[in-house]
Order: structure tokens, then sequence, then C-alpha cells
């Protein structure tokens, strides 16, 4: 049954992103193909080094002001605007004694010169101040928009198996 509505997510977002996207044919020269993926991959880096560095500021930037934002986890609207998830983050933050993350597997698909559909999979270790440690290995998939020159999320999607919890299908 859960894969049943895992699918219908799958259509109903891919279908909201090239409604969203203004979609048209991807017209890029293979050398414009490579130099968004290297600034995607460059900046989606930086957020990294940030997240497990704890720079708020920095990792603020990235989570965009356009009103179609939004964040999904685990199937729920965890961020309905860009706000939500920096106010979310700077709250959360406090709670942590450390953070580290790293991706795994990423792939950039350029949809035009200023959107991307953004895939990684990572691992994620979580402790806070009374010393609970968290695993979570998972996988995001973001709508990025090219916006003053820098790679911004538009519209997230992150899920991951909470390796400390039982889960069932």
């Amino acid at each position: 049954m859960v894969k049943i509505y895992n699918l219908i997510y799958l259509l109903a977002f891919s279908s909201f992103l090239m409604i969203s996207c203004n979609y048209r044919e991807n017209n890029l020269t293979r050398d414009e193909i490579e130099t968004i993926e290297k600034e995607v991959l460059a900046e989606f880096a930086k957020f990294e080094s940030s997240l497990s560095n704890g720079d708020l500021e920095t990792i603020s930037k990235y989570y965009s002001e356009d009103p179609r934002f939004f964040w999904v986890e685990n199937g729920s609207i965890a961020y309905p605007s860009g706000e939500a998830a920096r106010s979310s983050i700077k709250s959360f933050y406090p709670s942590l004694k450390s953070m580290e993350f790293n991706s795994l597997d990423k792939k950039v698909t350029p949809i035009n010169d200023s959107n991307v559909m953004f895939y990684v999979e990572y691992e994620q270790v979580l402790v806070f101040s009374s010393d609970q440690k968290i695993d979570i290995n998972g996988a995001m998939t973001i709508l990025m928009k090219k916006e003053n020159e820098e790679w911004k999320f538009i519209i997230g999607h992150s899920s991951g198996k909470n390796e400390n919890q039982n889960q069932s299908e």
C-alpha cells in the first residue's frame, strides 16, 4: 500500500515540476550542461560543509524566497516556505552537539539554464546535547533555481530510514 502512495506522489510531484518550471525542451550544449553540473555540485558541497560546521547563515541562504517553495520530509510538507525552513533550522541547531552530513551518490539533471533537478543520497549523524546519537541514511530530490548567480532550493523532498527506530513497509 505504501508503495502505491509513493508512486502516486512521485507522479504528482513530477507533473508539478514540469508545470512549475515552465518546462521547455532542453537545448543546452554539452559544455553548458557540464558547467551547470559543476556549479550545482560546488554549491551543494558548500551546503554540505555548512551543515556539518553548523554555519546557519550559509545554510539559510539556500532556501529560496520564491513563493512556490516547499519542502517535503517523509511524505509530509515539513516547510511550506523558505522562511519556515530557515526558522526551523535556526531553532533546531542549538539542541545539537554535532552533526555530520556526507553525500554519497549525486546526480544533476539540468532542465534549462536556470533550473535543475538534483538527487543526492546521504548519511547523516546527529549528536544531541544529551549525547543521544541518531544515524540517518536517506535521499533528497531538489528542484534548484538559479537566483542572482547562486543555486537555491525551491522544492525539495527528503526521506530517510532512522536506524534507531523500527520501520515497516
